[in-house]
């Protein structure tokens, strides 16, 4: 059996074993490209202060859920442009992933805080933000992250800002108002309600920040309160003037149905608050009469600021005040706002009665309108900048009476005579004198100019709310971040080294396709050794010489390919007259020679076809050297046979593919068989 050689095994078989690695490594790559992510990542901290406890600036505890929220995510989704058909909302936000980052100094403190047997309150304020893309999110799945991630935060930053710091925002209820079933009237106090809401909302927000401007547009809160302060002072008025003085409705008697209704609610309303008052009049007087009683009436000022108004929680002055609100206080509180309750109903009520006495039959209008055309009360408003508008700015009543600061004839009845007008100064009863007017239905022109000047101002307004949104939205942003610090830019990272790990199985598959070369080798020889191979002459035998003829029996061979037949002869006799052991020895050393004096490489090969007959192949030969081949043979041969009792006799047999002009293995080894003649003979 041939020698145990690692390195003749592998380069048997080295280029099938690196074809082989390469692929392997080639197809790992694509797999693992396939099924790469890409994190992208980010460091938030939370700066306000109570983060460190675990509290926004609204006193609400920091929820880290709201960054990845279905709302949060479902924007993201708008401002990507993501189809929901190829993408799965709940799906990406399982994605995300925030961690609160905990350094060796706050370990510190909180176990030495718990070694104190105290229970530590601290929350991280620093949070690791990251979002994972796959390769079938996108061509690009790193800069799919990468979006996502910085979409969410600010988002995120925004929303917090709205929820947890800003609250100025004031809803839209105007949107599509003349398309509602109201009257013109009712569209004026709702536009009025709005107006009054929203300029609420603006004169906040200057007062929390006076120098913030939004980039979008250039408005500041201020801006935006003149502008809604002249919808309002300006055009609503002028929408109220137009609508009392024409008494201008879609349907008198449901109007005045409103209003009647109103006035009865306002009714209900005030006799439970006026329970409510006188019960808590007779709690004060019980009061008061026990203090009297108890003589315990000594109480100044100075007690009330020194003993309450200066308490405060421990020692600091800059900890809280103490809570020392007594039921008697609540008590007090209670009574102020049913008082204002009821006082202001009564507003109402005698605003109802006012409405009602303008679109009654028979009205008394008295001082309270001055019945004229639009263009003659525009022009009297421009002349005399007197308003128009029946209410004062701070009162919620539509149109007072004592507000008008003229009145005149409705253009619909000629028999009213004109009243003079008298100074903005003087009440509705030093004006003049009261004047009874039947009604009138509007004309169609007068409701297309209520229509008209109803949605000119409801478009203007809604184009200032479209501002004041986009003003709020950045003001959300500019407090999210005044709150929240991105601590870093936004990074991408690979999940899986795919060249590396590529590289990696290359190197493994190498190994192990090496060691299955070595196997297989070793195998082969194994195999050759038991059936293809002459154990005692360690050469191949008619077996093994019928297999490495058959590689050649379709091809044709080259012109320096030649076949050498040896023959022992008279073998059957010298083992008579010699011995076995006599006969073996010249056989073995006659073995040795044919080994020895033939090349032992790939282009040689040398078998045993039966006892004592030798074929040789030998390739890259030409005649003259298989004849030198022979001739150094036959010395050895007779070297041996000088000293030896046993010697050695043989034939040789020689042909080359050229000159026999046989290109047929089998052909040729028949010519070489046909060339066969003694060489050496024992003589006598």
């Amino acid at each position: 059996m041939k020698r145990f050689r690692i390195l003749e095994y592998i380069k048997k078989y080295q280029i099938p074993i690196v074809v082989l690695s390469l692929l392997a490594g080639l197809v790992f790559f694509l797999y693992m490209q396939s099924n790469q992510t890409y994190t992208a990542s980010a460091v938030i901290s939370y700066t306000n202060n109570r983060a460190a406890e675990g509290y926004a600036p609204d006193g609400s505890e920091i929820d880290v859920s709201e960054i990845y929220s279905s709302q949060a995510m479902t924007r993201v989704f708008e401002e990507m442009g993501l189809d929901y058909n190829e993408y799965n909302l709940d799906e990406l936000r399982s994605r995300v992933t925030v961690t609160g980052i905990v350094t060796d100094e706050d370990k510190a403190i909180q176990e030495a805080v718990n070694a104190t047997g105290e229970q530590s309150t601290s929350q991280p304020t620093r949070y690791y933000v990251s979002f994972t893309a796959r390769q079938s999110d996108s061509d690009n799945p790193q800069a799919f992250a990468r979006q996502i991630l910085d979409n969410l935060l600010n988002i995120y930053i925004e929303n917090y800002g709205e929820k947890h710091i800003n609250n100025l925002m004031a809803a839209n209820d105007i949107s599509g108002l003349n398309e509602r079933n109201y009257d013109y009237l009712e569209m004026a106090e709702i536009l009025e309600k709005s107006l009054d809401g929203v300029m609420a909302s603006t004169s906040e927000g200057f007062s929390e920040n006076n120098t913030f401007r939004a980039a979008a547009n250039g408005y500041s809160f201020m801006d935006l309160y003149r502008e809604f302060s002249y919808l309002k002072d300006v055009e609503l008025s002028n929408i109220y003037a137009y609508i009392l003085s024409n008494r201008v409705t879609k349907n008198r008697d449901a109007l005045i149905a409103k209003y009647e209704n109103r006035i009865e609610d306002y009714g209900l309303d005030n006799n439970a608050s006026r329970t409510k008052i006188a019960a808590i009049e007779r709690v004060i007087d019980s009061y008061v009469e026990m203090m009297r009683e108890s003589g315990n009436t000594d109480i100044t000022y100075e007690y009330i600021l020194d003993d309450v108004h200066d308490a405060r929680d421990g020692g600091d002055q800059n900890q809280k005040r103490i809570d020392q609100t007594v039921e008697y206080d609540v008590l007090m509180k209670n009574y102020i706002e049913d008082q204002e309750d009821y006082e202001w109903a009564l507003i109402e009520v005698a605003y109802c009665e006012y409405i009602l006495g303008i679109y009654r039959d028979g009205a008394d209008i008295g001082t309270a309108l001055n019945i004229q055309g639009i263009e003659e009360a525009e022009a009297s408003a421009e002349g005399e900048e007197e308003t128009a508008a029946p209410a004062e700015g701070e009162e919620k009543t539509a149109a007072p009476a004592e507000d008008e600061e003229e009145t005149a004839v409705p253009a619909e009845s000629e028999e009213v005579a004109e009243a003079p007008a008298e100074g903005a100064g003087e009440t509705a009863a030093e004006a003049r004198p009261a004047v009874t007017v039947a009604y009138a239905a509007p004309s169609q022109e007068v409701l297309d100019t209520a229509d008209a000047m109803i949605s000119e101002l409801v478009e203007k307004t809604n184009r200032l709310y479209e501002i004041m949104m986009e003003v709020n939205k950045e003001y959300n942003a500019f407090c999210g971040s005044a709150n929240i610090s991105l601590l870093s830019n936004i990074i991408v990272i690979a999940n899986q080294r795919v060249l590396l790990y590529a590289a990696m199985v290359v190197v493994i598959f190498l190994c192990m396709f090496c060691a299955a070369a070595v196997v297989l080798g070793r195998l082969g020889d194994i195999v050759d050794y038991y059936v293809y191979q002459d154990r005692k002459f360690e050469l191949p035998n008619r077996a093994g010489c019928d297999k490495y003829m058959d590689t050649y029996a379709e091809r044709i061979l080259p012109d320096d390919f030649g076949c050498v037949v040896l023959r022992l002869v008279r073998i059957q006799e010298k083992n008579v007259v010699y011995g076995r052991e006599a006969m073996d020895k010249m056989m073995l050393k006659f073995n040795s020679m044919v080994k020895e004096v033939y090349p032992k490489n790939d282009d040689c090969f040398i078998a045993l076809n039966g006892v004592g007959q030798y074929i040789i192949y030998v390739k890259g030969i030409s005649k003259e050297q298989m004849e030198y081949y022979a001739q150094y043979l036959k010395k050895e041969a007779e070297s041996y046979n000088a000293a030896a009792d046993c010697k050695v006799e043989y034939e040789c047999g020689m042909a080359e593919s050229r000159t026999s002009g046989i290109y047929r293995i089998k052909q040729l080894l028949v010519h070489a068989l046909d060339q066969v003649e003694p060489v050496i003979e024992e003589a006598g």
